[in-house]
């Protein structure tokens, strides 16, 4: 009867010993890479897209506007640093727990021959994933250095100093569910326009080097998707980057016409793209005018050249997707209310979910940039503009209203 005592109480002080370690790396957890995957995690249907690449796509790709637009269902995988051997890795760890119909890969760092990832950036996307044989191999390849391959492997082992920052609403964390409504993409309400304009070479300038790194890993990421009955794309941003990067592009349509695939380069689409309004850092990412402009032209794209079905009126997909597109509105409406400068309100306001009246003070003068906002809502139908009658302490007042409801989002002035 001892025996069994002490065997139910060394049971009981090893599940509170689990507990305590579970519930403590849960409350010091980077909570940017649950932000980002705890919904992908949570899905138990499969994607029809899946989108890797750097910060390039995750900023420059929304998911929930291709839901809205074609029915199409989709994660956004990509995020800051992730070379394209990194990619490769993402695609093999996301394998574990999704299939989709089709993998799109962003191949920018083509030029690169570099494998390494920043291990404080990378801990904002490899800890939501649970360690696993795909993961020891991901991150032996991945990170050359013994310690930081056990920091990457053994999350706790960097921050068990937090334990001193837990309290009450870190504990609390522990037991919410708590995600981006964005499946995977980031929002980043920013613009700013290039201070010189952006130079492109011809699309027929290709590599002068070797085949890179970059180049072999697009390839294994072909082959990947080939093993699992994927169909892969590859693809460019729009985006102002090295001359050397912009050959190592260029030098993607050849590989992709060797293997037979689809490969876009954005940054040759002509009029897609405003260089003055359509981006967040001046020429590096896209802002939300011109990721929604990219996204609009993806989905088109996809329709087109795959066959994806519109799952819009397919309960299995449509309760969660619609749900999730409510929060979805809310959070891309708690920018706009706070945005702080007309031009920021301009691009937020761009988006065909909302209807704009803008009124603005009698000799009223807008900028370039300022300007070519107006008119992008203007000539979509976004927006209607007047003159007020007399003259007031603001340069413009707009009030946004849903489109669906006519619900007052917000009213604004500068």
């Amino acid at each position: 009867m001892k025996i069994v005592k002490r065997i139910i109480a060394c049971g009981l002080a090893g599940l509170m010993i689990f507990g305590i370690y579970t519930v403590s790396l849960r409350a010091t957890r980077v909570e940017y890479a649950h932000l980002k995957y705890e919904q992908f995690f949570k899905d138990k249907t499969d994607y029809d897209v899946m989108f890797f690449g750097a910060s390039h796509t995750q900023n420059g790709l929304y998911p929930m506007q291709l839901w809205k637009d074609y029915g199409i269902t989709s994660y956004n995988m990509g995020g800051p640093d992730s070379s394209l051997p990194t990619s490769y890795y993402m695609l093999k760890l996301a394998l574990k727990y999704h299939k989709p119909k089709v993998a799109v890969l962003d191949v920018i760092m083509a030029d690169k021959n570099d494998i390494s990832w920043d291990y404080s950036v990378a801990h904002h996307y490899l800890d939501a994933f649970p360690l696993s044989e795909t993961k020891i191999e991901a991150v032996d390849f991945l990170f050359p250095d013994t310690k930081k391959k056990l920091e990457m492997l053994f999350p706790y082992y960097v921050y068990h100093g937090g334990w001193k920052d837990i309290d009450k609403e870190a504990i609390e964390g522990v037991f919410k569910e708590n995600h981006w409504p964005t499946f995977g993409a980031e929002y980043e309400s920013l613009i700013q326009t290039p201070p010189e304009p952006l130079q492109f070479v011809s699309q027929d300038a290709g590599y002068d080097g070797d085949e890179t790194t970059g180049h072999q890993y697009i390839r294994k990421f072909v082959e990947l998707c080939r093993e699992n009955d994927i169909e892969p794309m590859l693809m460019f941003f729009p985006c102002g980057c090295e001359e050397s990067a912009q050959r190592a592009a260029n030098e993607v349509y050849r590989i992709a016409g060797e293997m037979e695939i689809p490969y876009v380069n954005l940054i040759y689409e002509e009029g897609l793209i405003n260089q003055t309004i359509d981006y967040t850092d001046g020429g590096g990412h896209l802002n939300p005018s011109g990721a929604r402009k990219v996204t609009e032209w993806m989905g088109s794209f996809l329709t087109s050249n795959f066959q994806l079905q519109d799952h819009r009126d397919d309960d299995n997909y449509s309760e969660l997707w619609n749900a999730t597109f409510s929060n979805y509105l809310e959070f891309i409406e708690n920018y706009l209310q706070e945005s702080t400068d007309l031009m920021t309100a301009l691009m937020n306001m761009y988006n065909d979910e909302y209807y704009s009246y803008i009124e603005v003070n009698p000799g009223f003068e807008a900028d370039e940039a300022e300007q070519m906002l107006i008119d992008q809502l203007l000539n979509e139908n976004l927006a209607e503009i007047k003159e007020a009658d007399t003259p007031g302490e603001n340069r413009i007042k707009i009030r946004v209203t849903e489109v669906e409801s006519g619900k007052e989002i917000c009213t604004l002035a500068f």
